[in-house]
């Protein structure tokens, strides 16, 4: 998620919505990618770590080889009642090979990036499980999944048995672990959508739009590289994803996935929503490590990964981690120069989130 971006000119239309179903499938994807993700709400880790054996496979199967089904649909629905009873209806073979197509996407990047030598076929694909199993081994991150790649390349070729393994899979993890939490945040969700409704976002700057809402400094992420190649960018508020900003496209809508929060220009505040925003940032701030990292970049102009790991003896995935959400709250700032990121510390979110704790104990 880390690609530069050139954003185009063109405006586009933009909007707040309660897209329900978008945001459930990605917060149930995110479940595989949690520990590389902190400062995300309780449900995410609470749920990962009570999913049984069975579950977790059958999420590494569904959300892990075959999550890509899932961020082909220009349509929204409510929940994912509605998307199951669509979904159980689409024809089978055409969403395997909507699934296909993503894997021959991923391989032909991966052969233009040098890291594989032998282009592919979608009847490679599907004669043996050698080329899933060769992207699966570029990345650390994706070898877990190779514990159900043979299962999954059975079911490529079994369409129909596909379709109902997917479905089944997402029905129990929405009954089970999903419905309930969901529906009790769906009062601060519309709260969300009603105060962004009153603001005009019918034409604008994709970029300036998804600042202005998810209040990230986007122009060095990779989330939204398909902004020039739409005509509708939807936002959709989820109670569970903290201080990142998720990514799910369609042919010609994008959908970028964001907490719960008022825009500025809001006439009044909530309390509710304004708790939730300053326990997002002092999550941040609540460990050992991370606040090494400010300390560090106070000393120094700017700083690359590279020497955050030295100075702090840290492992790369380490790092990662911690920047990653140190970056997502706005606590630093990265850019890429020759290649290479780059990290300083702002200022202005430290004095923005003291001040919000001002607020929030009525010191002011």
């Amino acid at each position: 998620m880390d690609r530069n971006i050139i954003f185009s000119p063109t405006l586009v239309s933009a909007s707040v919505q309660l897209d329900g179903a978008h945001a459930q499938l990605y917060s149930l994807m995110s479940l595989l990618d949690a520990d590389d993700y902190p400062g995300q709400a309780a449900w995410v880790y609470t749920t990962r770590d009570s999913l049984t054996p069975a579950e977790l496979q059958a999420s590494r199967l569904v959300f892990g080889l075959f999550g890509k089904v899932f961020k082909g649909y220009d349509t929204s629905w409510d929940d994912l009642d509605g998307f199951l009873s669509h979904f159980r209806q689409e024809d089978p073979t055409q969403q395997r090979d909507r699934i296909l197509a993503a894997y021959l996407d991923w391989h032909h990047a991966c052969c233009t990036e040098g890291k594989l030598a032998q282009a592919t076929s979608r009847e490679d694909f599907l004669a043996s499980p050698a080329p899933l199993r060769n992207l699966l081994s570029l990345d650390s991150d994706d070898r877990a999944l190779l514990s159900v790649m043979d299962q999954a390349h059975g079911l490529l070729n079994d369409p129909p048995t596909l379709r109902s393994r997917i479905a089944d899979h997402l029905e129990l993890m929405w009954e089970k672990y999903l419905r309930k939490p969901w529906q009790a945040e769906l009062p601060t969700l519309r709260e969300t959508v009603d105060a962004y409704a009153q603001l005009d976002l019918s034409k604008v700057d994709p970029l300036e739009a998804a600042q202005r809402i998810t209040r990230r400094d986007l122009r060095h992420s990779k989330l939204i590289t398909y902004l020039d190649q739409v005509s509708q960018v939807v936002f959709v508020p989820s109670p569970f994803i903290g201080p990142y900003v998720g990514f799910m496209g369609g042919p010609a809508i994008i959908r970028l996935i964001f907490r719960p929060q008022l825009p500025d220009e809001a006439p009044r505040r909530s309390p509710h929503l304004d708790r939730s925003e300053l326990l997002v940032q002092l999550s941040a701030l609540a460990d050992d490590t991370r606040l090494q990292i400010l300390a560090l970049l106070a000393q120094h102009a700017e700083l690359r990964a590279q020497d955050v790991m030295q100075h702090l003896n840290l492992s790369q995935s380490a790092s990662s981690r911690h920047l990653r959400q140190l970056s997502a709250t706005g606590f630093i700032t990265e850019q890429r120069q020759d290649g290479i990121k780059l990290y300083r510390l702002n200022l202005t979110r430290i004095t923005h989130t003291a001040d919000a704790l001002r607020r929030y104990l009525h010191l002011d």
